[in-house]
């Protein structure tokens, strides 16, 4: 379970989420312990989720 902004989202198993890192923002485990895998950019704007284009 999380918040972006306003927004709460919850992000299933096996699921991606995506979002600006300039958008305050809260990541927490709901129901049991998680893993959470992070990948940024250079300067940590950005997730690669997909292909350059």
């Amino acid at each position: 379970m999380g918040t972006i902004g306003e927004r709460a989202i919850r992000v299933e198993a096996g699921r991606a989420a995506e979002f600006s890192t300039m958008i305050p923002h809260a990541i927490k485990a709901h129901g049991g312990p998680t893993e959470i895998l992070v990948i940024l950019d250079h300067d940590g704007q950005r997730i690669h989720l997909h292909p350059p284009a």
